[in-house]
């Protein structure tokens, strides 16, 4: 089922392809839209996912490899946002860490 949303007057659509069961720690979701500028994406949807705290994958990694990286961190997890061209649509893959 998709889930429509507007950001700056653009429809965006997702819909939970996958969602790890153990813990719940892993979610894709495939996002579709007109728009095609990578961060007018990235802004629509940090802002609908609610991850303007959480970094993205590269983001993660750089934190822990500089030794930056904390127990918020680790718990926060990371995302990555990629495009599927064979289906048209963006890609968000959220990484949840353990918090027990």
């Amino acid at each position: 089922m998709k889930h429509p949303f507007f950001y700056n007057g653009i429809l965006y659509q997702w819909e939970c392809t996958y969602a790890n069961s153990f813990y719940g720690r892993e979610h894709h979701y495939n996002i579709y839209t007109e728009e095609r500028s990578y961060p007018t994406v990235l802004e629509a949807i940090t802002s609908e996912f609610n991850l303007d705290n959480v970094p993205l994958k590269s983001e993660y990694d750089e934190l822990w490899k500089t030794g930056k990286g904390s127990l918020e961190t680790s718990i926060l997890g990371y995302y990555i946002l990629d495009y599927n061209k064979s289906e048209n649509c963006f890609e968000l893959v959220r990484k949840h860490g353990y918090d027990d």
